[in-house]
Parts: structure tokens; C-alpha cells; sequence
């Protein structure tokens, strides 16, 4: 009798693994959905312990071995598994020479599998530069596509890929998808900003924009100015060296990612900039300081720390924010009105104007870029430089199509918003559903663009601001949301099916528990861990 009841179960889990490996055969089990993909009818198994990476090429180096180790641990989180049919063997990754990290780099990939094996390949040009590709990110992006491909059944413990022979062509719609975290409103742990970084990789975002310092506390070590961080910061302990924003621009470089810092002034400085150096600001009553933009030494003192930012922070773009000045600050001393007389300067959105060209001027001297919030469009059309980014978060995406149609670059933000109950005017009942909002949004929606200006939408960012998010609320409130704004920024624009969504983000989610991050479900669920 117990015999019979073994042999009844084993027929039925033979039943349910092959009963889960059909799958649509238009959309493949992978987030963000790739560009172009084909799929059969034939299946193969990998096993861990019979399964290697092979790389082939130039640039075959120890961070590519380090990428091999890190992803045969996300394909084989529950062990090694069992030998199954058509095994597949092996991954072979054809490379090629490496240039820097940065916008516009290539990100292209193709993978073929069969049941005879696996190759990820990237470009052989980077555009009309002609350049070779930056073939380690399309490697990352390519690996972390054939990573999803691979299902555990905890059924009959075997990893299997299903649909063979899969073709797939990939490449990003737009070159700027970022994940914007703040440590200025909570201290992010080392940790967790690693945790973010790698969970980024799962999505293929490509940029982290780290709003680093703010009103609140100044976590930052400066060496020219040490009591910014000293008197700025919450407590010493809460403070990142110079070397560990090192650590995390090298963790980020490895899997694709660029670092984006964010300096927001002259608003948003008061008090942790003030508590340090309170010479900068203007002598305003009240708690709403702003930075006096009137003082050469205020000017002298952004260049310099700009300057010693730039040693740290190599990526060519800064973000100077720019957003929420309070006027009635500069309206309120009598210094600043005269200065203004004297200097022809009309009103006090053409004194930030004058304070924000400065900055930028700043900031050119060692060779960055400029990145903005919207309010620098929307409060006055001074003229900014004309490679400048203008991020969209407190308007709709028509302030998309204004920025690029003054001929500035545009990212979009406003929709995304993940500290936010409601992008939009219809309230979800859960929370977690505002994935949906996310994932209808879009940085050109519906606009009559010509190719120039299409060109000038550089993408977007999802924003965890952190009023109310520490390390230990941080990645349920971020994942599996954020996902949707990942596969709207890379995924084709006609990529619109919120059901068909729905079913891959589960799948995504439940990929990132079993890699550990605590991503919060979406719907009722059980996520297989192999714990």
C-alpha cells in the first residue's frame, strides 16, 4: 500500500513538471521584456555541478569570472539540483575590449540556447563612434537574461529551460533608467545601498542617482570642507568616507551601473551645510535658510567642493538640484535686494538664474554636466548650458516635451514616485498596486516629437525619497514596484499588457526573494526559496 502511494506521488509530480513548462510562447518568463524573441517546443536542464560559463575574447578578466560565480549562484539558489533531460552544459560569452562606463554606451546583447548549449553575444561597434562595445555591460545584461531563463521546479529539484531553441535580440529604449535613493532624510547602511545596486542589476536599470545629502543631515565625508559632514551629519557613525562611496561607485561599476550624485542647492542645504558653514547662507529669519548667491565666497566655496566631488564621483553628470528655493529668504535682506540693483538683476527667479550659471560654470571647469530638477524651467526660463538635464518631477510629461523642445535633455519622474500613495487621481486600495500607475506612465506618451527631440528624452527615474524608508523598510518598499517603471524604460514602447505583466512581475519578485532581497508580493502567492 505504501507502494502504491509512493509510486501515485511520483507520477504525480512527473504531472505537474511537465504540465509548468508551457509557457506563452509570445512573451517569454523574463523582466523587463526583451526587444525581440522567438521560442520552440523542446526543453533542456542544467545542473550546477555540471554547468560552467566560457568566455572567449580580450576582455576575459576577473571582474567577467567574479559576474560568472556571482550569477551560477542566482541560477542554482537551491543547490545544484538534479540531472535531468537534454542537459545544457554550458554558456559561451564571446568578448571584446572594455571602454568607460557612459551614457549612450552600448547595451545590446543576443543570446541563443538550444539543448546543445547557450551563447551570449554582444555588438561589434558602439554606434557611429566606432568604438568597440562596452561588451562587459551587454555581458551583464545578457547574463542576467539567460539567468531568468532558468527555472527551478522544487517539485523534481531540476532547473529547466523551458521553450527551446529561444532566440533573443535585446537592447534599451532609452539610455537613463535610475533608481534615485536618499541618505540624507535616513543613513542607508553600506549594506543596503550594495543590496540596491545589485537588486538593480536584476531590472537592468543602468544609473543609481544618489540624492546623498539634504536639509536634514550631510552623511558625506569632504576633506577641504570637514564640517559639512562633522557638524552636518546625524552622528559621526553615520557619515560615508571617501572611501566608501569608492566601494560603491566599483560595486556599481561591475554590473553596469552608473553613479549619479546629487549636490541640492541653494535650497535644500539648511541647516546641515549651515551647521558647518554658516557664512554661506543669507541672513534670513526663520528655519527656511537659502544659500546667498550674492557672495563670491558662496560661489568660491561650490567650485572647490565641486572640484574635490569630482575626484570622487568620476561619472560626467552631477545633479545640482536646483528645486524648492525660497524666495522670501533673498526678499528679506536688504544685502541681497541692493546687490540686485546694482547688477541689474530684475527679480529672484534671475538670482538663482545667476547662481545656477555660476554652479554650472563650476562644474563645466572640471568637466561634468549639469542635471536639474524642472523647477530651474518652471520658475524662470534662464538659460542653463546647452548639454544640461532637466528631471521632471512636479509636473506632467507636456513639461517633458517643453524641456526638450527648448532643446534641453529630459528625464521623467514625476509618475514615479515610490514614497507616494498616488501617482495618480484614482486611489488603489493596496499600495503595492500603484505598480500599475508606474507602468502606464510613459516619458513620451502620446507627443509629436521630431527625431532631434525624441533623441533628447534620455529616460527616467524611479524616486525612493526617505522620509519615512530606513534600511529596514527600504527594499519592501521599493521591489517589485520599481520593476514596472525598469520594463517601461527599457522594454519597447507597444510593451503595454498589465496582465501579462502582472504574471512576470510575480515571477520577477519571487526571483529576487530567492536571491535575498525582500521584495513585497503583489498578490497572494507562494515563492519557492529552497530555505
Amino acid at each position: 500500500r505504501i507502494s502504491e502511494m509512493r509510486v501515485t506521488w511520483r507520477i504525480l509530480a512527473i504531472y505537474i513538471f511537465l504540465n509548468t513548462l508551457s509557457v506563452n510562447s509570445d512573451q517569454i518568463n523574463v523582466w523587463p521584456l526583451p526587444r525581440q524573441s522567438t521560442t520552440g517546443q523542446s526543453w533542456g536542464t542544467v545542473v550546477g555541478n555540471n554547468f560552467n560559463f566560457k568566455c572567449t575574447g580580450s576582455s576575459c578578466s576577473s571582474v567577467l569570472t567574479q559576474a560568472f560565480e556571482r550569477y551560477k549562484g542566482h541560477i542554482f539558489f537551491a543547490g545544484n539540483g538534479q540531472q535531468g533531460p537534454s542537459p545544457i552544459s554550458s554558456v559561451q560569452v564571446n568578448a571584446a575590449s572594455i571602454p568607460p562606463l557612459k551614457l549612450h554606451v552600448d547595451e545590446s546583447y543576443k543570446i541563443d540556447v538550444t539543448t546543445s548549449g547557450a551563447t551570449i553575444t554582444a555588438n561589434t561597434e558602439w554606434g557611429a563612434l566606432r568604438y568597440r562595445p562596452f561588451v562587459l555591460l551587454t555581458r551583464c545584461r545578457g547574463l542576467e537574461t539567460f539567468s531568468q531563463l532558468v527555472r527551478w521546479n522544487y517539485t523534481t529539484d531540476t532547473y529547466v529551460i523551458d521553450s527551446l531553441p529561444i532566440s533573443i535580440a535585446d537592447s534599451p529604449r532609452f539610455p537613463w533608467r535610475g533608481l534615485m535613493i536618499d541618505t540624507a532624510r535616513h543613513y542607508l547602511p553600506m549594506k543596503t545601498i550594495m543590496e540596491a545596486l545589485e537588486a538593480m542589476s536584476y531590472h537592468k536599470f543602468n544609473v543609481l542617482h544618489w540624492h546623498i545629502v539634504d536639509s536634514q543631515s550631510f552623511p558625506l565625508e569632504s576633506k577641504v570642507y570637514p564640517r559639512l559632514s562633522q557638524m552636518g551629519s546625524w552622528v559621526p557613525q553615520a557619515v560615508y568616507s571617501q572611501s566608501d562611496v569608492m566601494k560603491v561607485i566599483e560595486y556599481a561599476r561591475i554590473r553596469g551601473i552608473r553613479v549619479v550624485p546629487e549636490f541640492d542647492t541653494p535650497g535644500h542645504a539648511y541647516p546641515s551645510w549651515y551647521n558647518g558653514y554658516p557664512e554661506l547662507f543669507a541672513d534670513c529669519p526663520g528655519n527656511n535658510k537659502v544659500m546667498d548667491p550674492t557672495k563670491n565666497s558662496t560661489l568660491l566655496f561650490m567650485k572647490n567642493f565641486l572640484a574635490e566631488m569630482s575626484t570622487i564621483f568620476p561619472d560626467e553628470f552631477f545633479h545640482l538640484g536646483g528645486d524648492e528655493v525660497s524666495y522670501n529668504c533673498w526678499k528679506s535682506v536688504s544685502e541681497i535686494s541692493e546687490w540686485m540693483k546694482e547688477n541689474n538683476v530684475e527679480n529672484y527667479a534671475d538670482l538663482q538664474g545667476y547662481y545656477e550659471m555660476k554652479v554650472q560654470q563650476s562644474l563645466t571647469s572640471v568637466q561634468r554636466t549639469a542635471v536639474f530638477w524642472d523647477e530651474v524651467l518652471s520658475q524662470s526660463e534662464f538659460p542653463l548650458l546647452p548639454d544640461s538635464v532637466v528631471e521632471v518631477w512636479n509636473q506632467d510629461q507636456s513639461q517633458v516635451v517643453k524641456v526638450v523642445k527648448l532643446g534641453y535633455n529630459a528625464l521623467y519622474a514625476s509618475p514615479w514616485y515610490l514614497d507616494r500613495q498616488v501617482p495618480d487621481p484614482d486611489t488603489f486600495y493596496l499600495w503595492v498596486d500603484t505598480w500599475k500607475d508606474f507602468y502606464r506612465a510613459d516619458p513620451v506618451a502620446d507627443a509629436t516629437l521630431t527625431p532631434d527631440e525624441l533623441k533628447r528624452i534620455l529616460g527616467g527615474e524611479v524616486c525612493m525619497w526617505g522620509e519615512q524608508v530606513d534600511e529596514y523598510a527600504f527594499n519592501i518598499r521599493v521591489w517589485p514596484r520599481a520593476g514596472a517603471v525598469a520594463e517601461r524604460l527599457w522594454s519597447a514602447k507597444d510593451v503595454t499588457d498589465e496582465n501579462g505583466a502582472e504574471d512576470r512581475l510575480m515571477t520577477q519578485r519571487c526571483r529576487q526573494v530567492q536571491r535575498g532581497i525582500a521584495a513585497s508580493p503583489i498578490r497572494p502567492d507562494w515563492c519557492a526559496t529552497g530555505r
